[in-house]
């Protein structure tokens, strides 16, 4: 058979033959499209997780908010900030002849209206929680401190830690007059000892919370009273009303992010030394109120090396961006920019204080 006879498959130049092949060169520069497509694509897909989550964590917020109206509906108040005495330096101490204080606080009394009733049931199997009663801290109660325990995700915000703290878990924040000065106070248990349930939000209790009926605090527009004027909407056995926030409820925080200590090399008021990472975290039933008093800007905190994200004694969050979401006492949510002035946010706080506030920051 001739060269010019021999079958076409057999023909060793048939470019048939390197029809489906590619070269090296060709093979590297398709590696090197997708590699940049996916550069491209990936910050595009980071961005709407994170916008779904920051989406589920306003939708916590706005839940929150309804348990709190539904509760106000039910009951003509809203649920107390925290049910502590009158004795502003250590509220646990008992400030009659009444008895003890149960020490627990707003979010478990919302249980009943976030589906989470049998959990309820549970805490109040053997403990009191009656506004105007007294019982055993519920710390000492068993079926209140094991039901404590409990990780509630209604609570908890996409974003915020999901592993213990380290060091402390806060069941108890409130404003104290210190040394002739306003300062915030916190107590706390350790996580290696229990395992309190945590929450990354908090209600607030105002500029500073109930301090003292007598106090005075000059927001920048004059003295005002602490416990009356800067009063939030929730409070030491507070029943605050609807009809009470004469602010306007879409202009009155309700409820905020608030996810505890969180940095680089940060200090700790409970275990000596520097920390990294998730390291103070708010229990849902102790206090779960907090005052807006020291404002949004957590960097005024970094000092001597120290990086917060966020810190215990500040309305926080870990999203992207510089916002904080915080529900309004009508249920909406809003965004606050952590760079937001002092006094158009202690503004916010108030219940009455009659402060002005320009709509457009909501």
């Amino acid at each position: 058979m001739s060269k010019d006879t021999m079958p076409r498959c057999q023909r060793p130049n048939s470019p048939l033959r390197n029809q489906y092949g590619f070269t090296l060169v060709e093979l590297l520069v398709v590696i090197a499209i997708i590699g940049v497509l996916v550069g491209l694509l990936l910050p595009a897909v980071q961005a709407a997780r994170e916008s779904a989550r920051r989406a589920s964590c306003s939708n916590k917020l706005r839940q929150i908010g309804l348990a709190a109206l539904n509760y106000e509906s039910a009951n003509g108040h809203m649920p107390p900030g925290y049910l502590a005495g009158t004795n502003f330096i250590k509220p646990e101490s008992p400030s009659d002849s009444k008895g003890d204080h149960q020490l627990t606080g707003v979010f478990v009394f919302l249980l009943p209206y976030m589906e989470a009733g049998s959990v309820f049931d549970r805490f109040t199997t053997t403990l009191d929680l009656g506004i105007d009663s007294r019982d055993k801290n519920y710390n000492v109660d068993t079926n209140a401190w094991s039901i404590a325990q409990a990780r509630l995700s209604a609570f908890l915000c996409p974003n915020g830690p999901s592993e213990s703290p380290r060091n402390a878990i806060l069941d108890k924040t409130y404003g104290i007059l210190k040394g002739g000065f306003l300062a915030l106070e916190s107590a706390a248990w350790d996580p290696l000892q229990t395992q309190l349930g945590l929450t990354h939000y908090m209600g607030n209790s105002g500029v500073w919370g109930p301090v003292s009926p007598n106090l005075v605090y000059d927001m920048g527009s004059g003295n005002r009273n602490v416990s009356s004027d800067l009063a939030g909407v929730f409070g030491v056995r507070s029943k605050t009303r609807i009809g009470q926030i004469t602010d306007g409820t879409s202009q009155t925080l309700m409820f905020g992010e608030a996810p505890g200590n969180y940095g680089v090399s940060i200090p700790d008021e409970f275990v000596p030394g520097n920390h990294d990472g998730f390291t103070q975290g708010n229990a849902w039933a102790g206090f779960g109120t907090l005052p807006a008093a020291l404002g949004l800007n957590v960097t005024v905190e970094n000092k001597a090396g120290a990086q917060y994200a966020t810190k215990w004694s500040y309305y926080g969050s870990l999203h992207s961006g510089n916002i904080v979401q915080f529900c309004n006492a009508d249920g909406s949510v809003h965004t606050l920019t952590k760079d937001i002035e002092m006094f158009i946010f202690q503004s916010l706080a108030t219940i009455q204080g009659e402060e002005l506030v320009d709509e457009s920051v909501l």
